[in-house]
């Protein structure tokens, strides 16, 4: 971490995700590591701490799949992208990485590809980080239907 405004970040990205722990903890509904659920059909997902996920078309296997993700309004020191890691959840679908670019605010915009599974249903794992910082990714989880 040689950019002191990715460290920053980095700090204000923990702390959003600490205060959300306590708020999840507080409501009992998603412990510590486990990931949060989306609706693949309308690509909403699970709140946490402010910070939300979406898929403004759902989440579907042909073509480009738009994603926003927001961070909680007055986080400081925003960097320019966030990583994306997709990966299958019991099976190895290969290795999938985007980037969601800073658009406007604290809202964040890419396109991610789903992988063709020929499996009946898949399980899909999203984790979302900060490049280059040492800051636990946020994991959301969601199923996807042939």
């Amino acid at each position: 971490m040689k950019n002191p405004f990715v460290k920053l970040f980095a700090i204000s990205f923990l702390g959003a995700l600490l205060t959300a722990l306590v708020i999840k903890s507080q409501e009992g509904s998603t412990a510590q590591g486990t990931p949060l659920i989306c609706d693949s059909q309308n690509g909403q997902c699970e709140t946490f701490g402010g910070i939300q996920l979406n898929f403004p078309e759902g989440i579907k296997t042909t073509g480009e799949v738009p994603v926003e993700f927001t961070l909680p309004a007055g986080s400081e020191q925003l960097v320019p992208k966030l990583a994306v890691k997709l990966e299958g959840k019991t099976m190895y679908m290969g290795l999938n990485e985007y980037q969601l670019d800073l658009a406007q605010g604290t809202l964040y915009r890419g396109n991610i590809r789903i992988p063709v599974c020929t499996t009946e249903k898949m399980d899909w794992l999203m984790s979302i980080s900060v490049p280059e910082a040492n800051v636990a990714p946020i994991v959301y989880e969601f199923s996807i239907s042939h």
